[in-house]
């Protein structure tokens, strides 16, 4: 294969862009949440789109094509009771109570793909040729470290980000979290629901 350096360089920027990205910490306890709700002295708000705003757009956008939405929340309890997610209380969309996904069905549903990335073995046979006016034109096997260097970088890549946003989860899950009275509690919660609208938290007995 004769390339030329205009098509080198092309073919740089559509690796560049295809390449795995690692993963962003979203760190819902550092952020600012706005429109708090709530009741029986309990407050509850929430942030939305927080994969794009802490920079994480691949997972975001498999959380899109996925019908998964993952949500940022700040429960303070300012009750004399103890606040058990799942038990005394859940998350509604309007009439609708949801289901709070695991870590583990979060994850299945918005992660890069590790297998995806063995496409840039086909760029192992690439070889590049150099005419020389002086003499035969020299090619170069460029493919056999670009194919597999490729493949072996973003693999790793998208497999650690996969990891760290697991951890993540796991750290801030809310699934049968207790929050005790004068406790504040922040936390990542994942869902399956194409549409959108006001989330709220309610208290039961």
């Amino acid at each position: 294969i004769r390339l030329s350096s205009n098509l080198i360089f092309g073919m740089f920027f559509l690796i560049m862009c295809s390449c795995a990205s690692s993963y962003k910490q979203i760190n819902p306890d550092s952020l600012y949440f706005t429109g708090k709700s709530g009741q029986d002295d309990i407050e509850f708000s929430y942030k939305t789109s927080i994969l794009n705003t802490s920079g994480n757009s691949k997972f975001a956008l498999k959380e899109a094509k996925s019908g998964t939405s993952l949500i940022a929340v700040r429960i303070l309890n300012n009750s004399d009771k103890e606040i058990i997610i799942g038990q005394n209380a859940h998350l509604k969309l309007g009439n609708y109570q949801l289901e709070l996904l695991t870590p583990n069905q979060i994850t299945s549903k918005i992660k890069q793909s590790t297998a995806s990335y063995l496409l840039f073995m086909l760029l192992t046979p690439m070889h590049l040729t150099i005419d020389d006016r002086d003499g035969p034109p020299e090619s170069y096997n460029i493919g056999i470290g670009v194919g597999p260097g490729l493949t072996l970088l973003n693999m790793a890549t998208a497999s650690g980000a996969n990891s760290a946003f697991y951890n993540e989860l796991v750290q801030f899950s809310l699934i049968n979290k207790s929050i005790a009275p004068g406790e504040t509690t922040f936390g990542l919660v994942g869902f399956n629901h194409h549409s959108f609208g006001t989330i709220e938290l309610e208290i039961f007995d």
